[in-house]
């Protein structure tokens, strides 16, 4: 690979290339939010991009139908081919970069109520996964759904009331890249997620 030629390599004829990447996530001064779309932007939401029987199978080959809906690109970047047939030809495919969520701040109780309050510290989670530790192991709670998206705001979630009174509680931001639609997330998708530093203890 020629570095000096802007990441250009030469592929011979009958030749078959493979290229591995690792990407490096930069040290920016402002953030950069997730790159939400439709996999084909130019058709509306729920059109029909390959239907029928023997068009396109899932990793284990299972054949489905594909129609038009939203996935969550991350940080998107492109990789394509300067032969002007390939471009013309849809031979481009997006490079997806799953970056963790800045930590949630001021995660507090509401008084004296069971209602747990953080402040949404970071533009490109998408949920918020809320744990529980009263015998030393942390488990999982209940998951929030992000409501502010590429924005910062206040997020809180009010948890059940059985239970020992007397527990830590703690919330992880969490980013999950990938189509979750057609696939089970855990086969595709990839999930980087941010622990919050601060504990709070239910007196």
């Amino acid at each position: 690979m020629n570095w000096a030629g802007k990441e250009t390599l030469k592929v011979n004829p009958l030749q078959d290339t493979i290229v591995a990447l690792r990407p490096i996530v930069p040290d920016l001064p402002f953030d950069i939010p997730n790159s939400i779309h439709l996999l084909d932007v130019t058709m509306p939401d729920g059109a029909a991009l390959k239907v029928g029987p023997g068009l396109i199978a899932d990793p284990n080959g299972i054949g489905f139908n594909l129609y038009n809906h939203k996935i969550n690109f991350g940080w998107e970047y492109l990789w394509h081919c300067h032969i002007l047939a390939h471009e013309e030809n849809d031979m481009m495919r997006p490079i997806l970069v799953a970056v963790a969520p800045d930590p949630v701040a001021n995660f507090t109780r509401v008084g004296t109520s069971r209602t747990l309050r953080w402040m949404d510290n970071s533009t490109d989670e998408v949920r918020f996964i809320v744990q529980t530790n009263v015998t030393g192991n942390w488990t999982t709670a209940g998951v929030v759904n992000s409501a502010t998206g590429p924005a910062k705001g206040t997020q809180q979630y009010t948890y059940l009331t059985s239970g020992p009174i007397n527990r830590y509680y703690r919330v992880v931001a969490n980013n999950l890249v990938g189509d979750t639609t057609v696939f089970p997330p855990a086969t595709v998708a990839i999930s980087q997620q941010y622990l919050s530093t601060p504990r709070h203890r239910l007196l």
